[in-house]
């Protein structure tokens, strides 16, 4: 049974969007990727003002959300106000532009993480 062209493709673009978010998450953490790592990012997500998170941390609070697990409460640690803000269909959608290297995008349905992508 041969699977249509654009699954694969769509399933493909997944595989890479997972390894780059893997990659960009044990390239910038310290120690492994422990706990500590998340709650520290957490923490200083929480205490920097807007825009002025570090690239690692913008990538930590990016692995850290979890599909169909994450909650829009989440966004309480990013930045304020998103790069920008937006309706897709029946989602909310956020970007945050971490120059010159990521744009950031979380979108939620019902208040549960539906959609994350770095463009």
């Amino acid at each position: 049974m041969r699977r249509p062209r654009h699954l694969l493709a769509a399933t493909g673009t997944f595989l890479v969007v997972v390894a780059v978010a893997a990659g960009i998450y044990w390239a910038t953490s310290g120690n492994g990727g422990g706990e500590t790592a998340a709650t520290t990012t957490a923490a200083a997500a929480a205490s920097t003002p807007a825009g002025t998170l570090s690239h690692r941390q913008f990538a930590l609070l990016y692995v850290k959300a979890i599909l169909h697990k994450t909650r829009i409460s989440v966004l309480k640690q990013w930045p304020s106000p998103p790069y920008q803000h937006y309706t897709s269909g029946n989602q909310t959608c956020y970007e945050w532009w971490d120059k010159p290297v990521a744009l950031y995008n979380l979108c939620f349905r019902n208040g549960v993480l539906t959609l994350k992508a770095i463009e």
